[in-house]
């Protein structure tokens, strides 16, 4: 109802069209999954994507920010059309609704010879949208005999993000003693990570892993790709360590080169399981970019279940 000032008034219908919210999405999941029982029809995968509001994304037309906690993310396997699994968005950073993360577990399907190569897409749905092909990305299943995943080394610190950010210019140091798996079994390897936030220390301790790839991307370089699961620890007094996160996501990825003195790579991002960031380096808004070790390498041996061997 429309009044005027005469107090006249009439009955008008307007249309409102209300239009979704703008986002951008980046695939940060894994990239390459190797298992030993690939071959058994299927790989179950942790995706994970970081959702952005358009009003950060450089360049958008709607500078209004939203809320990016009322957004999902669909995973979709683009070949088939079928949707893997759909996620809530949370936010990276505790109390920035511009800037949100989504993750959920699907099985691969692994059927036939392999290797298997699925194009997943990823779209953003609920009170935003976008859904574009230019978001893809290929997440291969590779079935391997064994991996061996060793080596001490670190990177310096620069650009950290999360709740405990890792200082600038202080070391995060990862040790890794024989972690993978051979014959089908998990071996008994460890890994842990040390890194300091606030004048404390903090340890994350792997406890089990989720996922473990390695593939070759060049004549003598592989990557690898690590998701596993980790207990972090304020360790500041060595005497007397607290737990502080259980059960919490650790991705780490490697790009090792293997036939060069070239310094390896490396990044980490450590989530929190109801989303929220905990840990990571070289943060540039959307991922973890690799840091170049500083000191120390990683070793990563494979074998096929035929015969033949890569390192």
């Amino acid at each position: 109802t429309v009044t005027d000032d005469d107090t006249v008034s009439s009955n008008v219908t307007l249309n409102l069209v209300v239009a979704p919210e703008g986002a951008s999405v980046t695939y940060i999941g894994p990239r390459i999954v190797s298992s030993p029982r690939a071959a058994d029809g299927s790989v179950v995968v942790e995706f994970r994507a970081v959702v952005r509001d358009s009003s950060i994304v450089p360049a958008a037309t709607d500078d209004t920010a939203g809320d990016i906690t009322k957004a999902t993310v669909t995973f979709v396997d683009r070949l088939t059309g079928s949707p893997l699994c759909t996620s809530a968005v949370s936010p990276v950073f505790v109390g920035d609704t511009t800037t949100g993360v989504a993750s959920c577990t699907a099985p691969l399907l692994t059927v036939g010879a392999g290797p298997w190569t699925s194009q997943v897409g990823t779209i953003v749905g609920g009170w935003y949208a976008q859904d574009a092909r230019a978001d893809d990305v290929a997440v291969t299943a590779r079935r391997l005999a064994s991996i061996d995943l060793h080596g001490n080394h670190f990177v310096m610190a620069a650009r950290g993000a999360g709740v405990l950010a890792p200082a600038t210019g202080t070391r995060v140091t990862i040790g890794i003693n024989h972690l993978g798996f051979s014959n089908g079994r998990a071996v008994g390897g460890s890994a842990d990570m040390v890194f300091t936030s606030a004048g404390r220390t903090y340890r994350a301790v792997v406890t089990s892993v989720d996922t473990l790839g390695v593939i070759s991307t060049g004549p003598d370089s592989q990557r690898v790709d690590l998701d596993a699961r980790v207990t972090v620890s304020d360790i500041t007094d060595a005497r007397r360590p607290v737990v502080i996160a259980r059960d919490v996501r650790l991705q780490l990825r490697y790009v090792d080169w293997t036939k060069s003195a070239t310094p390896d790579l490396m990044s980490f991002a450590i989530w929190s399981a109801d989303g929220p960031m905990l840990a990571g380096v070289q943060w540039d808004g959307t991922q973890m970019n690799a840091a170049v070790l500083a000191g120390g390498q990683v070793i990563v041996a494979s074998s096929l279940p035929t015969s033949g061997r890569a390192r």
